[in-house]
C-alpha cells in the first residue's frame, strides 16, 4: 500500500505540471490574438504545429527514458534536472520581441516548440513513474485521483490569478509586460516543487523488471498493435479531447465578444477548475463501484446532456454561463480521470499479450495522442473562427455570434459521441486488471 506521503508527493508533480499546462491551455491562444496581435488562424496554426511536434517527441523521450539508468532511477532524474530549463522555456513563450511579420511568427513558433520539448522531458517520465510506483489497480486509481486533485488546484490558481497578476504587472513599472512577469512567478513556484516529488516518491520494482525492455523500435510497434486496450484508450481520448478543446478555446472569446464581460471569464475558468474538487472524488467513488470503461460512458453521457441543455437554453449572463461551463467540465474531468486510470492498466494488458513491457513508451505515445488532440482542437478552432469571420478586437456580427455558438455545440458533441461508441470496443477478454496482474506474476514465477 502506498503512503499518503507518496501519493501527495506524486500528486504535487501534477500541480507543477499544470501551472504550466493550464496557463498554456487557457490563456496562450488568447494571448497570441489579443496581446501579440496574431489572427485566430495564425495563432491556432502555431498552437497546432507545436502540439503535433510535442506529440512526436513524446514517444522519443519515452524510449530514451526507458533506457535510462542512473542513481535517481529511470525517471526521477528527468524531473529534477529538467525543472529549470522548463521554467526558462515557459517564460520565453510569454515574451513579445520587437519583431514584425514573418520574424515575429518565427519567434512565436520557435519559442513554443522549445517549451513543448522542455515540458515533454519532464512530464513523460513523471507520468510513466506511476506504473513503477504500484501494480495495484485500486492504488493506481487513487494515484490518478491525487494527480487530478492537485491538477485541479493548479487550474484554480492559474485561472484565478493569471489575468489579475498580468493586469497588476502591466500597471507597475515592469517593462516586459504583465503576462511575461506572471510567467516568471509561476515558473519559480513550479521549479521549487519538482525536487519535492523526487524526494517523496522512490522508484520501485513491481512487474517492470520482470519483462525485458524492447531494443527494437519495430518490435515495439508490433507489440503496441497487439495492445487493443491501449489502442482503444488513446483513440477515445484523441477524439474526445479534440472536440472538448474546441469548446475550451471558445470560452475567453465568448465572454469578451458575446457577453461583453472579458474580466468575468476568469471566474468561469475558476468555476471549471473548482468543480474538480467535487468531480474527482465522485468519479473515483464511481470507479470503485463500477468498471473504468463504464465511468467513461457515464461521463460521456453527462457531457452530451450538458450540450443538449446548451442548445436549448440561452446563457446570457456571465454567472449562468460559468455554472454551465462548470457542469460541462464535470463530465470532461470524468473522461480525463478515466483515461489516466486506464492507461497504467494497458501496460500490463500489453505485457500479457506480447510478453514485453515498455511503460514509458506507452505513456509517451499516450501523451502524443493527447497533445495531438489538443493541437488539432486548437487548429480546428482557429480555422472555424476564421471561417465565421472573426477579427480580433473588432465587434462581433450576428452571424459571427451564431457561428461561435455552433462551434461550441456541434464539434464537441459529435466527437464525444464517437468516442463513447469506441469505448464499447475496450477488451475484457483477458479478465480484470487484477486477473491480468495475477497471471503475470504466475508467468514470472515460472520463468524466474
Amino acid at each position: 500500500m502506498l503512503s499518503v506521503k507518496q501519493k501527495v508527493g506524486y500528486g504535487l508533480g501534477d500541480f507543477a505540471n499544470n501551472i504550466y499546462w493550464q496557463s498554456v491551455s487557457f490563456f496562450l491562444l488568447f494571448f497570441y490574438t489579443e496581446s501579440v496581435g496574431l489572427t485566430a488562424f495564425e495563432a491556432g496554426t502555431i498552437y497546432m504545429i507545436a502540439s503535433l511536434f510535442d506529440g512526436i517527441t513524446d514517444p522519443i523521450i519515452g524510449i530514451i527514458a526507458d533506457r535510462t539508468q542512473s542513481r535517481f532511477g529511470k525517471y526521477r532524474g528527468y524531473i529534477l534536472f529538467g525543472a529549470v530549463p522548463l521554467a526558462v522555456a515557459f517564460i520565453a513563450i510569454f515574451y513579445i520581441p520587437s519583431l514584425e511579420g514573418q520574424l515575429l511568427l518565427a519567434y512565436i513558433l520557435a519559442s513554443h516548440l522549445v517549451f513543448r520539448l522542455a515540458y515533454t522531458i519532464v512530464s513523460i517520465p513523471y507520468t510513466a513513474l506511476s506504473a513503477r510506483i504500484t501494480a495495484n489497480g485500486d492504488e493506481r486509481a487513487s494515484l490518478a485521483g491525487y494527480r487530478m486533485m492537485f491538477a485541479t488546484l493548479a487550474g484554480i490558481t492559474v485561472a484565478f490569478s493569471m489575468q489579475p497578476l498580468a493586469a497588476y504587472f502591466d500597471a507597475t513599472i515592469v517593462p516586459l509586460g504583465g503576462f511575461f512577469s506572471t510567467a516568471v512567478v509561476f515558473s519559480i513556484i513550479a521549479t521549487l516543487i519538482y525536487p519535492l516529488v523526487v524526494y517523496a516518491v522512490p522508484e520501485t520494482s513491481t512487474l517492470c523488471d520482470q519483462a525485458h525492455v524492447q531494443s527494437s523500435v519495430r518490435s515495439i510497434g508490433r507489440n503496441i498493435l497487439k495492445n487493443k486496450a491501449f489502442l482503444v484508450a488513446v483513440g477515445c481520448i484523441l477524439i474526445a479531447v479534440t472536440g472538448i478543446t474546441v469548446l475550451n478555446k471558445s470560452i475567453l472569446y465568448y465572454y469578451k465578444y458575446i457577453l461583453d464581460a472579458e474580466q468575468s471569464a476568469r471566474f468561469a475558468i475558476v468555476a471549471m477548475a473548482s468543480i474538480g474538487l467535487v468531480a474527482v472524488p465522485f468519479w473515483l467513488w464511481l470507479m470503485k463501484k463500477c468498471s473504468k470503461p463504464f465511468v467513461w460512458k457515464a461521463a460521456s453521457g453527462w457531457i452530451i446532456v450538458a450540450l443538449t441543455v446548451f442548445s436549448v437554453v440561452s446563457f446570457s449572463t456571465p454567472f449562468n454561463m460559468a455554472l454551465w461551463l462548470a457542469s460541462f467540465h464535470f463530465g470532461s474531468l470524468g473522461l480525463s480521470f478515466t483515461f489516466w486510470a486506464l492507461l497504467p492498466d494497458t501496460v500490463e494488458y500489453g505485457e500479457l499479450a506480447s510478453g514485453k513491457r515498455n511503460e514509458s513508451v506507452l505513456f509517451g505515445l499516450a501523451q502524443f495522442f493527447l497533445k495531438a488532440a489538443l493541437g488539432l482542437g486548437a487548429g480546428l478552432f482557429g480555422l472555424l473562427m476564421d471561417m465565421i469571420g472573426f477579427i480580433p478586437n473588432h465587434e462581433f456580427t450576428q452571424e459571427t455570434r451564431t457561428g461561435i455558438i455552433a462551434i461550441m455545440l456541434i464539434t464537441p458533441g459529435a466527437m464525444v459521441l464517437i468516442a463513447l461508441l469506441l469505448m464499447y470496443a475496450y477488451p475484457r477478454n483477458l479478465g480484470s486488471h487484477e486477473q491480468i496482474v495475477s497471471k503475470l506474476k504466475q508467468l514470472a514465477s515460472k520463468n524466474g
